[in-house]
């Protein structure tokens, strides 16, 4: 019933999300670097979220109800992206410059800019400076209850520059994000109705509301995080409330939306190369914030993250198996941004071991010092049950099948 009032996409709107010019671009970059990385495209990321335009286009997205718990914590309380899904299980592509970074995401296909950290190499296309590989090793070991303690954002430097495992740390967490407080002056408002009701911030918008903030000292150079608590969902009869700043997009979906998308504190990382004002805009609905949180951190020191990190040598990629080498200079892990699950195996050497999750949801090892040859396999788990229990299951139906077939011949002589 409901599904007749809907409206439909018209021919238009679906050669501008499914359009050749964004196919040809990332199958292009595809086809030069042969090297093992990540591609997201950032333009309608929802609903292209599953799709892959070459069989060697990697993503960070996904979208299915087989996903997986340990890498949707990841991305949800781990990097704290900000939301623009409808769906707690969806994950879309972002911008957000740390995370990128740290899963290997080396080109983004984009019509708006990207800011700092990312070079525009053609049209809508961008490279990520800071892109890890998604697979390397590494010997800085900070140990998973240490980092346990460790609260947002700062865990994400030292996500970045250690690998977590249940070893004893053998460096620090030091850190360079800086909590502040951001002072500025409201100098225009279109549509919003502020007041302040019991310690919170009720903003209410009509239509559509649009603030600008101007900063009291510009911010050049660096990132800018904003965290907006204790936002609350509206009636559907209103719909999901959305809050944009500086083209970086947070939802929290209506009260009786099947699909909640949990998301209460806006994440906000703004990368602009020279931030002097805060151009907000507001969906219609009622804003409830009772905290807001503001940090710095300089990008400058991001430009080592990948210093101390070895790249695994990836020869070659083959259905379920990635092969390579790779020499370390001292004792350590293998760390890859694969997600992890109990149906990969790894050799080292030719001789197989199993795997063990590292940085709280992907798959790593113990590797030691010197030249490895390097064989990570997926075999699907209960996939030989599978099988074996699909064959009786046909068995049993060309059995039955054939019962039938005799019993009707026996009633037509019968007849």
């Amino acid at each position: 019933g409901e599904a007749l009032n809907e409206d439909t996409v018209t021919i238009k709107e679906y050669h501008n999300i499914f359009n050749n010019n964004t196919k040809n671009t990332i199958n292009e970059i595809l086809s030069i670097d042969k090297d093992f990385y990540r591609t997201n495209n950032l333009d309608y990321p929802t609903i292209t979220i599953n799709n892959i335009y070459n069989y060697n286009y990697f993503t960070t997205n996904i979208y299915s109800s087989t996903y997986n718990k340990d890498y949707l914590d990841f991305t949800r309380n781990q990097f704290q992206n900000n939301m623009i899904d409808y769906n707690y299980f969806m994950i879309s592509g972002t911008k957000n410059i740390l995370f990128n970074s740290y899963m290997g995401v080396k080109y983004l296909y984009s019509s708006k800019d990207l800011g700092l950290g990312y070079t525009k190499i053609k049209d809508n296309l961008y490279q990520n400076n800071l892109a890890l590989p998604i697979i390397y090793g590494t010997s800085k070991i900070i140990n998973t209850s240490e980092y346990e303690k460790i609260t947002y954002p700062y865990n994400l430097e030292v996500l970045l520059q250690n690998v977590i495992t249940e070893e004893p740390s053998n460096t620090d967490t030091k850190h360079n994000i800086e909590q502040i407080s951001l002072n500025y002056e409201l100098i225009s408002n279109d549509g919003v109705i502020i007041n302040q009701e019991d310690n919170e911030y009720i903003l209410r918008v009509d239509k559509e509301g649009y603030l600008k903030i101007k900063l009291s000292k510009p911010i050049e150079n660096k990132l800018l995080f904003i965290d907006l608590y204790g936002l609350k969902e509206n009636s559907c009869n209103i719909d999901n409330i959305e809050i944009t700043i500086n083209n970086v997009s947070n939802i929290l979906t209506c009260k009786t939306w099947i699909y909640s998308n949990k998301n209460n504190t806006f994440h906000y990382l703004i990368n602009d190369n020279y931030i002097d004002t805060l151009d907000i805009k507001l969906k219609k609905g009622t804003y409830t914030i009772n905290d807001i949180k503001t940090y710095l951190l300089d990008y400058n020191t991001l430009l080592d993250i990948n210093k101390e990190k070895i790249k695994m040598n990836v020869e070659s990629i083959n259905n379920n198996k990635i092969t390579g080498n790779i020499t370390m200079k001292n004792d350590g892990y293998l760390v890859t941004t694969i997600p992890y699950d109990k149906g990969f195996k790894i050799a080292i050497d030719g001789q197989d071991y199993t795997p063990i999750k590292v940085n709280t949801a992907f798959l790593g090892i113990k590797l030691s010092s010197g030249y490895h040859n390097i064989t990570i396999s997926y075999n699907s788990p209960w996939l030989k049950e599978g099988k074996i229990i699909s064959l009786i299951g046909l068995s049993i139906f060309i059995i039955i099948s054939i019962i039938e077939h005799k019993n009707k011949i026996k009633r037509k002589i019968k007849q």
